[in-house]
């Protein structure tokens, strides 16, 4: 795995720290079982009453910090959608949110006349240093976590786009789950079904079959072609996440190191003014760092057998863990003679607790940022080759029914629309053997065989796309008025980039003429090396508009596959009597 682009050192923190994960629900909760965390080590010291009232005043300060975070997230979400956010607004928000919990519990201490060593008013600054440390390094280690299991997921989407390319239409068919398959053959018999009553009953063009055959072709395609294309969109079951914290748990048992001076500096932060405040200067200090000097010893001891006697890894990561919790045993008996009853046997529990996360935590993301290149390795390691496997499996299946989704929402429900228009300009004329034609047409779009066409659907590589444009555009013709203007250089595209301008146009001219009832469409299509820009204008009637001329769009198949081939880079707007759909294909787009 490449991780150049990973590089902590290429990365700004400032870039991390204003990204998604700092407004992320994930984010939140973890930080919010730490500040837990924090109350449960005073309780633990305390008798049962003070423990009540504590956690009554936990539960207070952290109903304040929801009520403070859902207002930051709010607001930020009314005034703008970027997902980045300044340094200076980074800091503000953790500052904000770690300051007012550790506020609150000083307050609600003091107004209970509860004694505590962490929650005072002198502890507040430290508390809020810490807090705001390790509120940071969360989001940050977040962060690479999430870029790590992007690329990941760029890789296993490469290797299903690979299969799925490689394989012929009647293998992809047979990766569909058997329900959806049989469902499909179902609403599509019942849409031929119901065209062999049509044509069993037809005389002639001025026969009352022939005026209802282009309302029930049209009501196949609403009723049976689109509720099924819509239902089996909803059901599409794509992995996002391949980089799950089992794995990652696991992997850093396996493969990963202690790292004793991070957590040393973390320990001695965190706890030396309570050891100076309980036992002064000389003796608190000295305890203190005795206790984390045989903690060091242990751990480098430990990294060093593991590297030269790998068989004995797991043997070694126990007996050094259960060396720590002795040595911990025996500092916290010296605190207890020098104050009775100061390190109850569940706050021992507690620090057993504290020392694996942080040793777990420290082993994957080093303090040190020119050790945390090798904890993305330890990151990118933890997807095994059967996770691999079957995160490959169900993106090609998804892959298989988005290409279903497609076929039936575009090349099936247009075609039925195109022949309902075809019938119904037949009917006018009296052409009995143009609705003949189409009726047959129609029968033949409504046979499941016409998704085992769908490997039609790819051009060769090279293809033109001007070819692919031209094939949606003939479906129309005849039915609607279509100018075609084609700018820029001849550029040669990779297939799939074909394909997408293909569906794109499909999608705007059937909405135009479905939805709009659009007699005239104007198609300018200009291509460069970076990408094809596509416009769409139409006559039809538009749907609701915004005040900035923005036309109001649903989450539909249609919306779907338009974000699907131009990720994300489209708009439809009205402008004057016209709708303007523009739409841009990159080059590089990855694969539907």
């Amino acid at each position: 795995m490449n991780h150049e682009n990973f590089d902590v050192k290429q990365i700004p923190v400032k870039v991390q720290l204003g990204g998604p994960r700092l407004f992320s629900f994930a984010t939140w909760n973890i930080a919010g079982v730490m500040a837990q965390i924090a109350l449960l080590t005073e309780m633990l010291r305390a008798d049962s009453e003070v423990a009540l009232q504590l956690l009554a005043g936990g539960v207070l300060a952290y109903a304040l910090l929801a009520l403070w975070w859902s207002i930051i997230w709010f607001a930020r979400r009314k005034r703008h959608s970027e997902l980045l956010v300044s340094l200076p607004v980074a800091i503000a928000v953790m500052l904000s949110l770690v300051t007012l919990y550790f506020v609150a519990l000083a307050i609600y201490c003091d107004a209970m006349n509860i004694t505590t060593e962490g929650f005072t008013y002198q502890n507040i600054p430290l508390s809020v240093f810490l807090g705001t440390g390790w509120f940071a390094s969360l989001i940050v280690f977040l962060d690479i976590r999430d870029r790590v299991a992007e690329q990941l997921m760029d890789q296993v989407q490469l290797e299903a786009n690979q299969d799925y390319v490689s394989k012929e239409a009647a293998k992809l068919m047979s990766d569909l789950p058997l329900n959806i398959l049989e469902r499909m053959k179902s609403d599509l018999r019942e849409g031929r079904v119901k065209v062999d009553e049509i044509r069993e009953d037809f005389t002639d063009a001025h026969s009352v079959k022939a005026a209802q055959a282009g309302g029930i072709l049209r009501e196949i395609a609403e009723q049976n072609v689109r509720t099924l294309s819509h239902e089996i969109h909803l059901n599409l079951d794509v992995q996002k996440d391949v980089l799950r914290w089992k794995s990652i748990f696991f992997n850093t048992i396996r493969k990963g190191k202690f790292h004793p001076f991070g957590v040393s500096l973390l320990v001695f932060v965190s706890t030396f003014a309570s050891e100076v405040r309980a036992f002064g200067v000389a003796r608190g200090l000295s305890l203190l760092i005795a206790g984390l000097v045989v903690l060091i010893a242990i751990a480098l001891a430990a990294n060093r057998l593991m590297q030269q006697v790998p068989r004995l890894r797991y043997f070694t990561i126990g007996a050094a863990f259960l060396l720590m919790q002795i040595n911990t045993l025996i500092t916290n008996g010296i605190r207890n003679s020098w104050s009775p009853g100061y390190i109850s046997p569940a706050y021992f529990v507690l620090q057993i607790f504290a020392c694996a996360l942080f040793f777990l935590t420290f082993s994957l993301f080093p303090v040190w940022r020119s050790q945390r290149l090798k904890s993305l390795q330890l990151l990118a390691q933890s997807l095994k080759d059967s996770e691999r496997a079957g995160f490959v499996q169900k993106m090609k299946v998804a892959k298989v029914l988005q290409d279903v989704v497609h076929i039936l929402h575009g090349k099936v429900q247009s075609q039925l629309h195109a022949c309902a228009m075809a019938i119904e300009q037949a009917v006018v004329r009296g052409d009995t053997q143009a609705i003949v034609s189409n009726l047959a047409i129609a029968r033949k779009i409504l046979f499941e065989e016409v998704l085992d066409e769908m490997r039609g659907e790819l051009p060769t590589q090279g293809a033109k796309w001007e070819n692919e444009v031209a094939r949606k555009i003939q479906l129309w013709e005849g039915l609607v008025s279509i100018s075609l203007v084609t700018l820029g250089d001849e550029v040669l595209f990779d297939a799939m980039v074909a394909v997408k301008a293909g569906r794109v146009i499909e999608e705007a001219i059937a909405n135009a003429v479905r939805h709009g009832k659009a007699h005239h469409i104007d198609i300018r299509i200009s291509a460069s090396r970076e990408s094809l820009e596509i416009e769409v204008c139409d006559d039809g009637t538009p749907a609701a508009t915004s005040d900035s001329g923005a036309l109001a769009t649903t989450r539909g198949v249609g919306v779907a596959l338009i974000s699907a081939c131009t990720d994300g880079n489209w708009s439809l707007r009205r402008e004057g009597n016209s709708t303007k759909l523009l739409a841009r294909i990159p080059s590089g787009t990855r694969e539907l």
